[in-house]
């Protein structure tokens, strides 16, 4: 953990803090050897800090959210902020700022039902049974393994997925080496609000969460979304440009082949 002072959206993690966390697993684990060269991917975030003085070498982090009424701080009688640090008490926190903005419009408060409703697709009692009959009811030329990853994705939801697969033929294929359907692009699209290709492949779909998928890959689903989002050559590539370079230098020239011919574009409406 260290301390990002500067512009949040030009974040990143660079070449030597990759180096110094390497060389900290290589000390605890030796027998590993590990290298940046072992580096496809990273993931990193900011998180909010608690009162720090200046130079501090141990840092305090923020362990609660904080719910700021600024009426008893700032002086906005109807100014509410809400600072969440962990995702797995969103629903419980979201209840109580709520709660507060209904008592300050001085409205009737109805009872949060968030903590036992389920999210889009929860409707499982159980994942393992949901999978298996998931995978026994799969239509055919869908794997197995296809059939698991959107359950595991989508959940329930995972039936609109397949759906669109059968409207649309020519994008019920995967993307590359992964498990992705092409019709998943064009879902996060129309019902997820994706506006730039890092949107499908690293928040709508697990496509490149693990791993540089390829160029190939990422300008087939590219190519998908210039089509729905009317994007111009020009957009379309800055769009691939900009995922790539999301990835370790090493990585891409290690999965990507010089020459290698580019999809074309795919129009679901006429499909080749």
């Amino acid at each position: 953990h260290v301390v990002h002072s500067g512009d949040p959206d030009r974040f990143t993690v660079t070449e030597s803090e990759l180096e110094r966390f390497i060389d900290e697993i290589n000390e605890a684990c030796p027998a590993l050897g590990l290298s940046v060269d072992d580096v496809g991917q990273w993931n990193a975030g900011l998180v909010p800090f608690g009162e720090n003085p200046d130079g501090a070498e141990h840092l305090r982090y923020g362990h609660r959210s904080r719910l700021i009424d600024h009426a008893q701080t700032h002086g906005p009688a109807n100014l509410i902020t809400l600072i969440g640090v962990r995702y797995t008490t969103g629903r419980y926190e979201a209840a109580r700022a709520i709660d507060l903005a209904c008592r300050k419009l001085s409205r009737g408060i109805i009872p949060s039902k968030t903590h036992r409703s389920p999210v889009a697709g929860g409707e499982i009692e159980s994942i393992e049974s949901s999978l298996r009959r998931a995978i026994a009811e799969r239509p055919p030329g869908i794997s197995a393994e296809v059939i698991r990853s959107l359950v595991r994705n989508y959940g329930t939801d995972y039936r609109a997925i397949l759906h669109q697969a059968e409207q649309a033929p020519a994008l019920a294929r995967t993307v590359g080496n992964s498990l992705t359907l092409l019709t998943q692009i064009r879902h996060a699209v129309h019902r997820e609000m994706a506006q730039t290709l890092a949107d499908a492949v690293f928040r709508r779909t697990d496509l490149a969460t693990g791993e540089y998928p390829g160029r190939h890959a990422l300008a087939e689903c590219a190519g998908l979304m210039a089509v729905e989002l009317d994007w111009s050559n020009e957009r379309t590539e800055r769009e691939i440009e900009a995922v790539i370079a999301r990835f370790p230098r090493r990585a891409v020239r290690n999965v990507d082949h010089a020459g290698r011919a580019q999809p074309a574009l795919i129009d679901p409406a006429h499909p080749a």
